[in-house]
């Protein structure tokens, strides 16, 4: 079964959107630009401080354990079994933990 077309062609097509049916072209003038007064400008010296800068907490992380190796490869032995890298200080026989 096939649809039955139910558009009519009923009247003249003359191509004008309703957009451009209602759109008014109007002459603009260009504004002259306002500069601020040189009097508002502050003439102290510049804080930089944020609300957000003086009410932070710089945090004391402690060091990880990976970096002390990174930064001192001469004290530490690596050594790798069944995947897992094991870690101990030279001269010692204490693995490096957490």
């Amino acid at each position: 079964v096939r649809m039955q077309d139910n558009l009519a062609n009923t009247g003249d097509f003359n191509g004008l959107s309703t957009h451009n049916a209602d759109f008014i072209r109007m002459q603009g003038q260009r504004v002259a630009p306002v500069r601020p007064s040189s009097t508002l400008a502050n003439s102290g010296q510049f804080a930089g401080i944020t609300t957000h800068n003086a009410d932070f907490v710089k945090k004391q992380a402690d060091i990880c354990p990976a970096e002390k190796v990174l930064a001192r490869p001469n004290q530490y032995n690596i050594t790798i079994r069944n995947g897992h890298r094991h870690i101990y200080e030279t001269g010692r026989g204490n693995a490096v933990r957490n």
